[in-house]
Parts: structure tokens; sequence; C-alpha cells
């Protein structure tokens, strides 16, 4: 039984049709992805299965409820957590506000994510904890909203662009964070412009490209299928 599954979505803004059928599926503990240029539909995609825009037709089943309709704290509640692109901390809290602001464990985990496992996943942020998030470097505010997330305690983590515009060494240590997170079962949806790591990363991949899924396959089929990369990830 899939976790997430997505049926004909369709969505735009005013009369611009943005997404044209897409159909999906995140089983439990499962990475997947979304590949594609910028504009292509990717974000939209996102912000409908959490709620942060009305889909138009279509439906997005989550953990067994029909959400298609759901606003985003409702989807939140419901076990699904956002990292947004473009680092949206609270800034006039501190980081140790950040994290527990949102916290919850409404689902019961076996483990859940406390303070002490964050700061042991990065431990950065627990020695900024009484610093203003707005004062944090851009790769430790990205830190802080993947963790912010994760407070939440979700079932399904969902991810636009979390390494974007970020030095090296930090992207690296955002993509050990994700390995260990899929080494402990927490289903996925990544969207990101770096290929290679999101081919060890995930299981399945969807290509987006001007709202629609001209291909959909596995690591192992998108590496066989150079002219995939070319044609729908090139510059």
């Amino acid at each position: 039984m899939s976790l997430l599954r997505i049926e004909g979505l369709t969505a735009g803004y005013g009369h611009s049709q943005v997404l044209f059928d897409i159909s999906l599926a995140v089983a439990e503990g499962e990475v997947i992805t979304l590949l594609g240029r910028n504009g292509m539909g990717k974000s939209t995609t996102l912000k409908c299965l959490t709620g942060l825009h009305r889909a138009s037709g279509g439906t997005i089943r989550f953990n067994g409820q029909d959400v298609t309709r759901w606003p985003a704290y409702r989807i939140g509640r419901a076990g699904m957590g956002l990292v947004p692109e473009g680092r949206h901390v609270f800034p006039n809290l501190t980081v140790r506000e950040n994290l527990v602001a949102t916290a919850a464990d409404r689902g019961r985990a076996a483990r859940p994510w406390t303070l002490e496992r964050v700061y042991a996943l990065f431990p950065r942020l627990q020695e900024r904890a009484s610093q203003m998030a707005g004062k944090l470097s851009g790769g430790e505010q990205q830190m802080l909203v993947v963790s912010r997330a994760l407070m939440t305690n979700p079932k399904l983590l969902v991810l636009d662009e979390a390494t974007e515009g970020l030095a090296p060494l930090i992207r690296a240590e955002i993509w050990n964070c994700l390995r260990t997170l899929k080494s402990e079962g927490l289903a996925m949806i990544v969207v990101d412009k770096n290929i290679k790591p999101l081919l060890a990363l995930a299981e399945r991949h969807y290509v987006v490209e001007k709202g629609k899924l001209p291909w959909q396959g596995t690591s192992a089929d998108l590496e066989a299928a150079p002219e995939i990369i070319e044609r729908y990830l090139g510059v």
C-alpha cells in the first residue's frame, strides 16, 4: 500500500494551467525524486500535495486518507513535513525556539525526533542554540529548516531544493543527513538539481516537463539512459 498516491493531478494559476494529469506514488520508507528544469511544475506539485496550493483536479491520498482539499496545517498534522525552497526560518526566534515551535509526535513514533537527536545530526545547531535564526549562515539556516521539519516527526519528508546555493561542505552534510534518514526508513520526496547524489539516494525518479511526466524509472534506468538527462535536465 502506498503512503502517498497522486492520481490525475491538475493545477494552475489563474487562467494558466501548470500541471496536466500528474500521477505518482511513494511507498513506506521509499525515496523518490522529481527532476526537471526550472519552471516545469515541480514546486507546484509539491505545493499541491502539502496543501499550499489548491489542485483543480485529481486526487491526493496520504496515509490512507483523501487530503486533496485539506489545508496545509491539517496535512502537516497528518504527518507530512516540508522543507521549502528558500530557507524560511523564524528569524526573530532562537535556533532552539525554531525547533520546538512546531515540534510534535502525533503518530507516537517508536524513536521520535527530539532536540537531542537533531543536535546529534547537526552538532552546529547545538552550538548556535541560543542564537537568533536570522543571524545564521545560509547553510546553518538550511540545517535548521530540515531539523524543524524532522521535529514534527513526519511520515513523509518533502524537500524542495534543499542543497541549492550551499557551499560544497554544507551540501555534503545535507546529503549525509538524507542518507541517514533513508537508512532509518523515512519516506522522502526530493527535488534537487544534483543528479549524482540523487541517483545514489532515491529508488525511483519522475521527470517533470511542462507540467507532465514524460519519463519515470529507477536509478539504474536513469543511469542507463543519458539521453534522458540531456533532453530533460541539461542546460
